[in-house]
């Protein structure tokens, strides 16, 4: 097979595992934080800093959800 190829493949592969470890990171640090979270923000009256943090907290984890459901869309598991 083509070296070239193999590395593309290579590189696909990793792409997959990067994405999928980035999500899970994002995922246990809102978990970890969720108790505090909902202590100091959530009972907190709205006001333009809650809204900037609900924002930047969020926003990366939507955006990592959509990266890899694209990925996986388009990059399918094989069936065993």
């Amino acid at each position: 097979m083509d070296p070239i190829l193999l590395a593309a493949l290579k590189v696909e592969v990793d792409q997959g595992y990067s994405i999928a470890a980035a999500l899970t990171f994002v995922l246990c640090d809102i978990i970890s934080k969720l108790g505090d979270e909902r202590k100091y923000i959530w009972k907190a009256r709205w006001s333009p800093a809650k809204v900037m943090y609900f924002l930047t907290r969020y926003y990366g984890l939507i955006v990592l959800i959509a990266i890899f459901a694209a990925y996986k869309k388009h990059n399918p598991s094989p069936e065993l």
